[in-house]
């Protein structure tokens, strides 16, 4: 059987494929290939354009390994591209197939293999949506340490190979610092596929290399505690007073939070559900802290000529449907793109010390009418705070990208370009870790995983 696709086409394989194994479940319907050969790459104007070529000849969405392994060793052989996808959030395009083939919805691979309680580790199958993980983590007395704005939708997997940080990352660092995830399991393509097993340190190695080196099957995942949290909306007159309050409650080590994001302002006319809190002119900080700290939260925004404006309990949150975590990261870019489609956006790293000084600078080339400044404050590699900026930009055109860009590089900021799909060329230096290509060889020799995603060069 499997000699008779040797002569085919693509299309053609894929149908031979699909006659081959009709024990897997198919979807070739013209909608679902269509959803599956989009995410939300949209923000970004210059990748809508590059991408609006992309399509999806198969979608396949196998039970089990053994499914999966079956389909692997008759990709390699018929050379038919392969893409792993969980819930399609990416920005840049991370799980679309950029030379056609078959997408591999990994949905179906949610299920929680173990919880040990003392130790506070989770084994869990990569296609869990995120929020249906921490649900069943909470009921346990834990949480997940870091998550995107996107983790009602997004799975594990998902946000381990496209994503990077996200709520909880002032604590615990971004997904892939050393300790957050055990280790992980992942699966090779090739003719006899193999499973392999990476401790912490190999893990981080993998993670944001978009599913290029492998299919990742489960994780050992360390929690958190979960903690009675409180959603505060601050607001102050000026931004530098609300980046000093928002620096101060970052660096404090005993104030317990999970998110601390602040806006310049022009924020406000986008957030629909905080519009009557914040007065227009104002910065604004959107925080979740314990709630046993509200008082001394006061004293600290009061400090900083500031006000709390609205504040509501996590468990308000969930009754009313809407929390302040639907307005940080990229949740923000998205509040304004549904109002007004002409703006897009950066992802910015400043320096420690002189992020505020850059980030007025850039302001001032810019001008606060093209601009409205946005940082999330993390903890980084080495455990300091430190400033990861999604900048929300009024687009007219590539060259004013461009000229946007450059102001930032001359103010010391690094660039991690959103407005490309290739992993080595988002990077703000440019290059691949060189590891990664040694995976890649090592785990899809046939270079069918997620193809032309790793660098514009290779």
């Amino acid at each position: 059987m499997l000699n008779e696709s040797l002569n085919m086409n693509l299309s053609e394989k894929i149908n031979h494929l699909i006659t081959t194994l009709p024990e897997l479940k198919w979807d070739i319907s013209e909608i679902r290939k269509k959803q599956t050969s989009s995410d939300f790459h949209w923000f970004s104007p210059i990748l809508k354009q590059q991408l609006a070529h992309v399509q999806v000849d198969a979608v396949v969405c196998p039970k089990n390994i053994e499914e999966l392994k079956t389909l692997i060793r008759h990709a390699v052989h018929d050379q038919i591209p392969l893409t792993v996808r969980g819930g399609g959030t990416g920005n840049y395009g991370q799980s679309l197939p950029l030379h056609g083939g078959i997408v591999i919805d990994f949905t179906a691979f949610n299920q929680i293999l173990s919880f040990d309680q003392s130790n506070a580790v989770v084994h869990t199958q990569a296609g869990i949506r995120l929020k249906v993980l921490e649900d069943y983590c909470i009921e346990q007395g834990y949480e997940l340490r870091c998550k995107p704005s996107t983790f009602k939708i997004a799975t594990l997997g998902g946000f381990f190979a496209g994503g990077f940080g996200g709520i909880g990352s002032i604590n615990y660092g971004p997904l892939n610092a050393i300790g957050n995830i055990l280790s992980l399991r992942l699966l090779t393509i090739e003719e006899q596929p193999k499973i392999i097993e990476l401790n912490a340190l190999q893990a981080a190695e993998y993670a944001h290399s978009y599913g290029t080196t492998g299919i990742v099957l489960d994780f050992h995942l360390s929690l958190a505690p979960h903690l009675n949290w409180h959603e505060c909306v601050l607001t102050f007159p000026k931004f530098a007073q609300a980046f000093q309050c928002a620096e101060m409650i970052a660096n404090d080590p005993a104030l317990g939070k999970k998110e601390i994001a602040v806006f310049s302002s022009g924020i406000e006319r986008y957030y629909d559900h905080l519009k009557a809190y914040i007065q227009p002119g104002d910065a604004t900080i959107l925080s979740i802290i314990e709630h046993k700290y509200l008082n001394t939260l006061q004293c600290i925004v009061e400090k900083f000529q500031g006000k709390i404006c609205f504040q509501q309990t996590s468990q308000q949150a969930e009754q009313s449907k809407f929390s302040i975590l639907d307005y940080c990261w990229n949740h923000a870019t998205l509040a304004v793109l549904k109002h007004d489609k002409n703006f897009t956006y950066l992802q910015t790293a400043y320096s420690i010390g002189s992020e505020l000084s850059q980030l007025e600078r850039i302001t001032e080339k810019c001008g606060s009418d093209q601009i409205i400044q946005h940082v999330e404050m993390i903890r980084n590699a080495h455990g300091q705070v430190a400033c990861s900026g999604l900048p929300i930009l009024a687009y007219q055109n590539p060259q004013q990208l461009q000229q946007i860009m450059k102001y930032h590089e001359e103010a010391g900021v690094r660039i991690n370009d959103p407005h490309t799909i290739y992993v080595a060329d988002g990077h703000h230096s440019k290059q691949l870790n060189p590891n990664i290509i040694i995976y890649k060889q090592q785990n899809d020799p046939h270079h069918l995983l997620n193809i032309g995603k790793l660098s514009s060069s290779i």
